[in-house]
């Protein structure tokens, strides 16, 4: 039985040449898998097509091949003489451009009997794990190619920060309760020097469930990294508490709290600034229902005035994480929330995203 690992980049970049690489190398030495050939595919962006065939000519298994890809066509006629009986990659959307190509693959594969190994496992402990790259997505089978690019350039944050990718955690699914890889990597990950991730989003499409995940991470040890918020890191209270900072309350009326409510929740957070914090308290900022957001506009157009922006918990900005950036690069300050943990982003060079969470125990 002839097994092959199978590595595909469109622009021939060799770190992520040798992530991919590396991690077939090292799958198969764990498993026992011995004389794997790696065949190694690079785009030729710039090859000649013809638009008829293209356009009108069904694809089918008899047909099946890339023009773009030179290898995986021979890889195809290699499969065709049953020549192939297992493929290894590091995520099974190396093996098509396209939904239609997929599908015939895979008809293809089974056909002949060819296994296809998907490198998203659970590691034991001892398999020396370095760094991890975790990732999802739900266009996987639409448009591969943006998520491959997007899976290399983490596996070249990865190789940057830490030296190398052991593992690879990736999930083709938005439904945070498919997303089988993820929550394999928040219970096990001990051990690991670093886990690099696109943004926060994409440990959490909720904001809690999002800091909860990033709090497990960095209290297993773990150094967080983000290609859009640079590193994740956590911060005592005492830096954060006894600092002497102006900040604004903000909060707002959500439909299915009680009347009087936000009042009970501004007495508490002033109560808190008082006995809690150095602080001092410059504005209060309620938003009702009838109102909409327009008080947090008034306060992204007043934000040169304070340091910081205190609510009670996350979702008085918004519940789910895209989101709540769309808010932080309006109002561009730092948010404390007294109900969730939150975490500090220490982007350095990164500027694409304005303003931090700062990482917090429940206080009250």
């Amino acid at each position: 039985m002839k097994s092959v690992g199978y590595v595909r980049s469109y622009d021939g970049s060799r770190t992520t040449i040798a992530v991919q690489d590396n991690l077939i190398r090292n799958y198969c030495k764990r498993c026992g898998i011995k004389d794997v050939e790696i065949i190694v595919d690079v785009a030729n962006l710039n090859a000649d097509f013809d638009r008829f065939r293209d356009k009108y000519v069904p694809m089918s298994v008899e047909n099946l091949q890339d023009r773009f890809f030179k290898e995986w066509t021979a890889l195809v006629r290699k499969i065709r003489e049953s020549e192939i009986h297992v493929i290894i990659v590091d995520s099974i959307l190396r093996l098509f451009s396209n939904f239609q190509q997929k599908s015939c693959f895979l008809e293809l594969c089974r056909e002949k009997g060819v296994e296809i190994i998907e490198i998203c496992e659970t590691p034991p402990p001892d398999s020396g794990r370095i760094a991890a790259v975790c990732h999802f997505t739900n266009v996987s089978e639409r448009k591969p190619r943006v998520v491959l690019e997007q899976l290399d350039m983490l596996y070249k944050e990865a190789v940057s920060k830490f030296g190398t990718v052991s593992h690879l955690y990736f999930d083709r699914t938005l439904v945070s309760s498919k997303q089988k890889h993820l929550k394999e990597l928040i219970q096990s990950p001990h051990g690991y020097k670093g886990v690099v991730i696109a943004s926060l989003y994409h440990i959490g499409t909720y904001m809690a469930v999002a800091i909860q995940n990033a709090n497990r991470l960095l209290d297993a040890g773990v150094t967080l990294y983000s290609a859009i918020e640079g590193y994740i890191r956590p911060i005592s209270k005492t830096d954060l508490l006894d600092e002497e900072l102006r900040v604004a309350i903000y909060d707002r009326e959500m439909k299915w709290e009680e009347s009087g409510m936000c009042k009970i929740t501004e007495e508490r957070l002033r109560v808190f600034i008082a006995a809690k914090t150095r602080w001092t308290l410059g504005g209060v900022y309620y938003d009702s229902i009838e109102s909409g957001k327009t008080e947090l506009e008034r306060l992204a157009s007043e934000s040169d005035q304070y340091d910081l922006v205190v609510l009670e918990h996350f979702g008085k900005f918004n519940f789910r994480t895209g989101q709540l950036y769309k808010m932080l690069n309006k109002v561009k300050l730092n948010i404390f929330s007294i109900r969730e943990g939150g975490v500090y982003f220490d982007r350095r060079d990164r500027d694409n995203i304005q303003g931090n969470l700062l990482r917090t125990r429940q206080h009250d």
